[in-house]
């Protein structure tokens, strides 16, 4: 009888423990630890945390979050840069692309192919095309293309995607470093839109012709 008291005070004892382990704050640092092993940057998980926290959203749904982008970064580690080239700002999208449906395939070809001043933007220009309904292995002739053609060519090409698409407004998804792959030109030439092409003159000429 005395064995059998002990035993289920043990147990009361490490429910409380056991409890704690599995709460959302336990689970949110068990994937920032499992990201630290793997040589995953902590950047690209606590910047997840940090923007649940902004929009007020549950502990459980941050970590749930914060363990998908994990196994998203995982999949980019072992089948997309083994190599371990990208730089956290490409890993983080390529993280984005693969969660938008861009194949891992595909991702290891820009990856590969793009020069590494651009790469950070090609990879979110495909990400871009294949949300728009491109398959990705047309998004990837079309980034291929722009790349070819310069680096503003790479930069319009989301926005012509988007409007071919009916859709207005600038691409979500380039990466806050984007505008240093046009090599220090803030934008087109003069006299020349965002969308490149030169203003129509009226028939005649303008002003000073």
């Amino acid at each position: 009888m005395k064995r059998i008291m002990r035993s289920l005070l043990t147990i009361l004892l490490l429910m409380p423990a056991a409890a704690s382990a599995q709460t959302p704050d336990a689970d949110v640092q068990r994937s920032l630890e499992r990201a630290r092993q793997v040589g995953i940057p902590l950047e690209l998980l606590e910047s997840k945390i940090a923007e649940g926290k902004a929009k007020r959203m549950p502990m459980a749904l941050i970590a749930s979050a914060v363990q998908r982008r994990l196994e998203v970064l995982q999949r980019v580690r072992t089948s997309v840069d083994p190599g371990r080239q990208f730089s956290t700002e490409e890993m983080g999208v390529a993280g984005d692309a693969l969660a938008g449906g861009v194949s891992e395939e595909v991702l290891r070809s820009i990856g590969e192919s793009a020069p590494r001043p651009r790469r950070a933007v090609a990879i979110a220009a495909l990400s871009q095309l294949v949300r728009l309904g491109h398959p990705s292995e047309e998004a990837l002739r079309r980034v291929t293309e722009a790349l070819q053609s310069g680096p503003e060519a790479l930069m319009n090409l989301p926005a012509q995607a988007a409007a071919a698409a009916g859709r207005r407004g600038p691409p979500a998804d380039l990466p806050p470093g984007a505008a240093a792959a046009t090599q220090g030109r803030g934008g087109p030439p003069a006299g020349v839109p965002a969308g490149g092409k030169p203003p129509i003159k009226p028939p005649g000429g303008g002003p000073g012709n």
